[in-house]
Formats: C-alpha cells, structure tokens, sequence
C-alpha cells in the first residue's frame, strides 16, 4: 500500500509540474533589417551588423546577413543604440536605433552601403619604383 502512495503521488507531482505556466516575456526585442548596394540595389550577403551601445558606442552583439542580405538582431533590451553596418569594399555606416519598451520586433528597413573609390593604378605607380 505505500509503494501505491508513493507512486500515486510521483504521478499528481508529475502531471502538476508539466502544467506549469509559459514563462513570462522578457520583454526583449528583434531589431531586422537588410543591406544593399547603394547603386545597384543587390543585397550584400555576409555583411557585418554590430549592435553598439547608444550612451558609450561600446560592442553589445553582431550578426551578419543571410543570402538575402537579411539580418536579425535578436534579444535587445529597450533603449538607444548604433548599428555599425560593414562590408568589405564598402565605406562603413552608423545608424541610430530606438528601441521602445513594448516593442518586440523593431525594423530598420533597407541599409544601404557606398561603394569606395579604390584606384589600383595609383597605388602600382606608386610602389613600381627602385627598392
């Protein structure tokens, strides 16, 4: 009779531990975006996004686009912040973002990157001389 209590009561534990409510949301947000090509409009794939801090531009988190040139920062508090946008060939971006108390997904749209200048025949000129 006691190993049935006992099993009895291992079962009503049980079954009362895995009714337990859904945590409660951290209210955390997604910051999602893309990146493309100023002129060209194509999407940059595997372009660096860092989340910087909006009060000392400290390093917080980064992720890099998908082949669509997607991103998604995911489990950002509320609050003010810079997203450093780099790819290489590209002049690198700033941009300001809000992030709001309620707000679980925060879009920032199309990032758009310029390409740079880069002028080989200068620089070959340049290092073509005598050692």
């Amino acid at each position: 009779m006691r190993y049935f209590l006992l099993i009895l009561c291992c079962l009503v534990i049980s079954t009362a531990w895995a009714q337990k409510p859904a945590a409660p949301a951290t209210g955390k947000a997604q910051i999602l975006g893309a990146v493309a090509d100023s002129a060209t409009g194509k999407p940059l794939r595997e372009a660096s996004i860092s989340l910087l801090a909006g009060r000392d531009s400290s390093y917080l988190s980064f992720t890099i686009t998908d082949g669509d040139g997607r991103f998604t920062l995911r489990n950002v508090g509320s609050g003010r912040y810079f997203l450093l946008v780099t790819f290489l060939g590209y002049k690198s971006q700033l941009h300001p973002v809000n992030v709001g108390a309620g707000g679980l997904e925060v879009p920032v749209g199309t990032l758009r990157l310029r390409a740079m200048a880069q002028s080989w025949a200068r620089w070959w000129c340049s290092r073509s001389g005598p050692p």
